[in-house]
């Protein structure tokens, strides 16, 4: 029974992912994003944001996309600004925003974080 309910319970998890992946490119598929905005954006969707400890930083989007540092922050701007990340209290570390103004993560307020652009 126990393996039963870990069955089911993964099952939904992996489907409520795949929902959010799919949310999400419904909401931001008209963005002209670059190639790497996008690797970047699908590595976290895939890996599921429960799984993504503490957001996406500047070191982790570097680590993914492949480009410097200087880029990474002007990509991660440029991804805020559109609305895809949000930036989490901390300010130096984003998680996605599913387009209705709540992120994945912690349901914050995109319209609240908006102003805490700040990239490290």
């Amino acid at each position: 029974l126990e393996i039963t309910n870990y069955a089911i319970k993964h099952s939904i998890d992996l489907v409520n992912n795949i929902v959010f992946k799919t949310n999400f490119w419904d909401k931001f598929r008209n963005c002209n994003l670059s190639s790497t905005q996008q690797k970047v954006l699908n590595k976290v969707l895939d890996i599921g944001i429960n799984n993504f400890r503490g957001g996406i930083d500047v070191a982790k989007y570097t680590s993914i996309a492949k480009i410097s540092k200087e880029l990474a922050k002007k990509e991660i701007y440029e991804l805020v600004k559109i609305g895809c990340l949000v930036a989490k209290e901390n300010g130096k570390s984003y998680v996605l925003n599913n387009g209705d103004g709540y992120t994945k993560n912690n349901y914050l307020s995109s319209e609240n974080e908006s102003n805490k652009i700040k990239i490290q």
